[in-house]
């Protein structure tokens, strides 16, 4: 006997089966794809096209911002505006070839000087001479402009399969209208919206299996701007991931195929290896300070400006094994600069990145992380400049969007950027406040990720469609164990790297406390000035450590020409013994006169010092003077790099 029911079907939802915890359609752009089954429902032209009308009016209002911003003259940042101008007007006279013959500054990739080039070529059509320099600023920001619309449009279209239609909405006005893209492009003149985009369309390829389009895009956004290696990683792990050696070969082919069209032109005018010498090669080091304006984890450190060439102090102390002085040669872990440092932290978060990405496929995850790579190439490499996290806003959209925690959270990232793209204004003060809370930003984000995906009856993460058109991930290959095994010992290696490290600096430390001579580090002058800078204790001018002669030394005074510091003599002390010269920070520059006077009586005189030369030990006794000071003047040369240090400037019986 069959059991009657009402008629009602018992039906599960394909928005239930997969997790979304809601029988409710979604509606995209306008279209309703009502559950199966389900009664249909009427709703007004209102309601049926709040998405589309959204969608245009966050694409109508950031349209005419970037328009109203990039038309005016005196809106853009004139040392990058000025060169662009410059270039446009150089290339369009003498062509490509006459272009680099001329020997101009010009460190940008092919596919930035070919958008210059083709730029040019229009401008032409209005003014023929390329006379009007307003004419030509509104046009160099057209390309980053464009490439927000497009960033927006793609965040639509993905954001509609991943999120719904209304958050994929939400998603590009998060975007598009975020101060901080508008300052970029349409303020300040910049291009990084288009490597930007270029990353955020091989992404979304990515997610859709193209392996080879992924791969080309990805070059596509590397010959635009060298920042995009970061994500290059990204691509070629998922490529890995999901096809093994096939993936990664498609991709390289793609990204072969496009660069060989792109660089084309160069090499036919014979210009291509001086290009990628200029946009890749000698780029790296062409910044030397530790951080070039962005507010990253080096600005916590109080000296952003110091060179990342130089060896920190503690592994000096380390190298030192209870010295007050070590020759550059005779210790290897004087090899590790802070460079080396911060390309050994950068690796270690892109590998970290990389194991979440493979263990969380998710597509919002997947950009979310993808977005951590951005934000850790801003972060963590010496030299970076305050543009540097521009892919992480367009990648980190879509994430945002999913819960109202993480919109706040992209809201508070998207402010401190913006914060940072203004350092030109009187900010400074609050720089290391800043690089903090950007870090702490970059840590919850990623925390975030490994957190457990929540039961679908207690998360406010509804309508979020995580399915991809890629199938799930075949099960971790041995090489992708391995390089999570990998990681995790680099961590731990990099962990008692450092405790052995902080151990040999200690002693270092304790071995110099327990000397019986008198430094003059650990005294207050009674006068000190000096004419750049501040005096530094133990460190030179720039806060780095002390280098005359290619020795470092653990104690003495670091300062610039002109100074004078005036110390009043300890009772039982008979002699005054340093070593002078010009610090290794001063980049073989600087040229200086060091003197010792005696209560206001020149006792000592040095020769010129310079970048170059050797130091000059002093050794003065005291007699029954009261008062010593130390002056170094500048030479007729001026006052550029006189980074005038005392090593071991000291008191001795």
């Amino acid at each position: 006997m069959t059991e009657q029911t009402s008629g009602k079907t018992n039906h599960q939802s394909p928005a239930r089966a997969n997790g979304l915890g809601t029988d409710r359609p979604t509606r995209d752009f306008g279209i309703s794809r009502p559950t199966p089954n389900a009664p249909p429902r009427k709703a007004g032209f209102i309601t049926r096209n709040a998405t589309v009308l959204g969608a245009l009016g966050v694409i109508a209002v950031g349209t005419v911002v970037r328009i109203v911003l990039a038309m005016r003259p005196d809106f853009g940042h004139l040392p990058d505006t000025d060169l662009f101008v410059g270039w446009t007007r150089s290339m369009f006279e003498h062509g490509l070839a006459g272009f680099y013959r001329a020997g101009s500054f010009c460190d940008y990739p092919p596919l930035a000087m070919l958008t210059v080039w083709a730029i040019g070529q229009a401008a032409a059509v209005v003014d023929a001479s390329l006379a009007n320099e307003h004419l030509l600023q509104s046009l160099l920001k057209a390309p980053a402009c464009l490439a927000d619309l497009a960033i927006a449009i793609i965040l639509l279209v993905e954001g509609r399969r991943l999120v719904g239609g209304k958050r994929a909405v939400a998603a590009s006005a998060l975007y598009f209208l975020n101060p901080v893209t508008i300052y970029n492009s349409a303020f300040w003149g910049q291009v990084d919206a288009v490597h930007s985009g270029c990353v955020l369309l091989s992404v979304v390829l990515v997610a859709r299996g193209r392996w080879g389009w992924a791969g080309g895009i990805i070059a596509l956004a590397l010959l635009q701007k060298f920042q995009s290696i970061a994500f290059v990683p990204l691509v070629l792990f998922q490529a890995y991931h999901y096809r093994r050696w096939r993936g990664v070969t498609h991709a390289l082919v793609g990204a072969t195929f496009v660069s060989a069209w792109v660089v084309l032109p160069f090499a036919l005018t014979g210009t291509l290896d001086d290009v990628l010498q200029r946009a890749y090669v000698n780029v790296v080091g062409q910044y030397s300070d530790l951080s070039a304006s962005a507010y990253n984890v080096w600005y916590l450190s109080g000296t952003p400006e110091m060179s990342d060439t130089v060896v920190p102090r503690i592994v000096a102390l380390a190298a030192a094994n209870g010295n007050v002085s070590v020759a550059a040669a005779d210790s290897p872990l004087l090899w590790l600069t802070w460079r080396h440092i911060s390309l050994v932290g950068y690796s270690l978060a892109v590998a970290i990145i990389l194991c979440i990405l493979s263990a969380r496929p998710g597509g919002t995850d997947r950009m979310a992380l993808a977005g951590m790579l951005g934000l850790a190439f801003f972060l963590f490499p010496t030299e970076m400049h305050e543009r540097y996290a521009h892919p992480a806003i367009a990648l980190l959209a879509l994430w945002a969007v999913t819960h109202p925690w993480k919109e706040r959270v992209f809201c508070l990232l998207s402010v401190l950027l913006l914060l940072n793209l203004t350092s030109i204004l009187p900010v400074d003060h609050a720089a290391i406040y800043i690089a903090a809370s950007i870090i702490a930003v970059f840590v919850a984000i990623l925390a975030w990720t490994l957190i457990p995906k929540q039961c679908p009856n207690t998360t406010q993460e509804t309508h979020v469609n995580e399915n991809v058109t890629l199938e799930e991930p075949p099960p971790p290959s041995q090489l992708i164990t391995w390089f999570r095994r990998g990681t995790f010992a680099a961590v731990v290696t990099l962990i008692a790297a450092t405790a052995t490290i902080g151990y040999g600096a200690a002693q270092t430390r304790s071995a110099i406390e327990t000397s019986q001579c008198t430094y003059l580090s650990e005294l207050r002058p009674i006068r000190a000035h000096q004419s750049w800078g501040d005096l530094h204790n133990d460190a030179n001018v720039i806060g780095g450590p002390i280098i005359v002669d290619d020795v470092l030394y653990m104690r003495g005074l670091g300062t610039h020409a002109k100074s004078e510091l005036t110390f009043r003599i300890p009772n039982g002390v008979g002699r005054f013994e340093a070593i002078v010269g010009v610090d290794k920070s001063a980049a073989g520059k600087g040229t200086a006169v060091a003197i010792v006077l005696l209560d206001g009586q020149a006792v000592f005189e040095t020769p010129v010092l310079s970048g170059t030369g050797p130091a000059i030990p002093v050794s003065v006794a005291l007699g029954e003077a009261n008062t010593i000071t130390l002056r170094a003047f500048p030479t007729d040369d001026g006052t550029t790099a006189d980074h005038v240090s005392w090593a071991l400037a000291r008191f001795t019986e």
